[in-house]
């Protein structure tokens, strides 16, 4: 698993949001959260930058 679907699965949950909710709030399916966070597929730069927006974090903690 990589760092990145690590860190997000830790700050969607210190979120206290679900892959769901995630979801939603960035405009795409739970699935594709659940395979951000297992690490079967990659983000996009553009998806990367609303995700840390949205976390309140920089792109480089979050891949980090």
């Amino acid at each position: 698993m990589s760092n990145f679907s690590e860190n997000l699965k830790t700050f969607r949950k210190e979120k206290g949001l679900s892959q769901k909710e995630l979801a939603d709030k960035l405009y795409m399916s739970k699935q594709a959260i659940s395979k951000y966070e297992c690490g079967t597929n990659e983000c996009m730069f553009d998806t990367l930058t609303d995700i840390a927006d949205l976390f309140g974090i920089t792109v480089d903690e979050l891949v980090r």
